[in-house]
């Protein structure tokens, strides 16, 4: 009779051992779930997040594109001569003095003649 009460004093034990071996086991498991939920959503979290970036790659090199050509436009209206506004100047200036000088000979013109 004790070594039936003893044997099962043993099988009780390693009951409990295993009972408490499967409980971590289990905890670890629901640990591994949710921490294998968190990595799905990073995943899609990282593929939006590269999307968007993609997306902005492009509308940055259209912005580029549209830059680019801006600044050739600047380059030519740079390069352009001025000659145009310089003549315009030049031949204001030319009117002016011609003016004054004329009315400058007239008036000596009246008070001699």
């Amino acid at each position: 009779m004790i070594k039936i009460n003893d044997q099962k004093n043993k099988y009780i034990e390693r009951i409990t051992i295993l009972e408490e071996s499967k409980k971590s086991t289990d905890r670890r498991l629901d640990l591994l779930e949710e921490n294998q939920k968190l990595l799905f959503e990073m995943n899609a979290n990282i593929r939006l997040i590269a999307q968007q970036n993609k997306n902005q790659n492009k509308e940055i090199k259209t912005l580029q594109s549209d830059i680019d050509q801006v600044n050739k436009k600047v380059d030519r209206l740079e390069k352009k001569p001025l000659i145009s506004l310089e003549k315009k100047v030049n031949n204001l200036k030319w009117f002016v003095i011609s003016t004054l000088i004329g009315a400058v000979i007239g008036y000596f013109c009246r008070i001699v003649f």
